[in-house]
């Protein structure tokens, strides 16, 4: 059987997990690397929105309720900065 990371591999290698809850991080984070995935995690807002800029990621999966700033709000700031770099 082919796993979803040879299926995937020429479209996505890399994911961002912005999420402040460190039990649900490690838990998808070691799924997708089993799966052969590069996963980086941040726990807080503001060092997942300095990761995202700084680096290329082909997915971010960014909680909703963080507590510094809205998950919306965060990937609004996110896509502002990447159309005007």
């Amino acid at each position: 059987m082919v796993s979803k990371h040879e299926f995937y591999k020429d479209y996505m290698d890399s994911i961002l997990l912005i999420d402040d809850d460190i039990a649900y991080c490690e838990l998808i984070s070691r799924y997708l690397n089993i799966e052969g995935f590069n996963v980086t995690v941040c726990n807080e807002a503001k060092e997942g929105y300095q990761k995202a800029i700084a680096q290329e990621f082909d997915l971010i999966i960014l909680d909703v309720m963080l507590p510094e700033i809205s998950g919306f709000d965060l990937l609004k700031k996110i896509r502002e900065r990447k159309e005007n770099s």
